[in-house]
C-alpha cells in the first residue's frame, strides 16, 4: 500500500497541518484548495502540492484521493466535511 493521498482545504490555516505532512514518509498532499487565487499558488509552490483548485468539489473528485483536511474558517466546516463524507473520503 501507498502513501495515504490527503488533499487540504484551506491555504493559510493548513500550513501547519501541510509542514506535519511533508514530515510523514506516509502521507502525501496530492491537492490543494483554496478561493484566494494568490495565496494558494504561492502555497501550493512552497509545498509542492500538484494540484490546486479554487473549488472543494473539484478537491473531492481527484482520483486516489484517501482523505482530507478541513482547516476554513470554523462557519464553513459543516459544508466541507458533508461534501467529503458523501464522496466516502475521511475527514480531519
Amino acid at each position: 500500500m501507498g502513501p495515504l493521498q490527503i488533499g487540504v482545504l484551506g491555504a493559510r490555516d493548513g500550513l501547519p497541518y501541510l509542514k506535519a505532512c511533508r514530515d510523514c514518509d506516509d502521507v502525501r498532499v496530492v491537492a490543494l484548495c483554496d478561493t484566494d487565487t494568490e495565496q494558494l499558488s504561492a502555497v501550493a509552490r512552497q509545498f509542492v502540492v500538484p494540484v490546486a483548485v479554487t473549488d472543494d468539489e473539484r478537491l473531492l473528485n481527484i482520483e486516489g484521493l484517501d482523505a482530507v483536511i478541513v482547516s476554513t474558517p470554523e462557519h464553513t466546516h459543516r459544508k466541507f466535511i458533508v461534501h467529503a463524507l458523501q464522496a466516502g473520503l475521511h475527514v480531519y
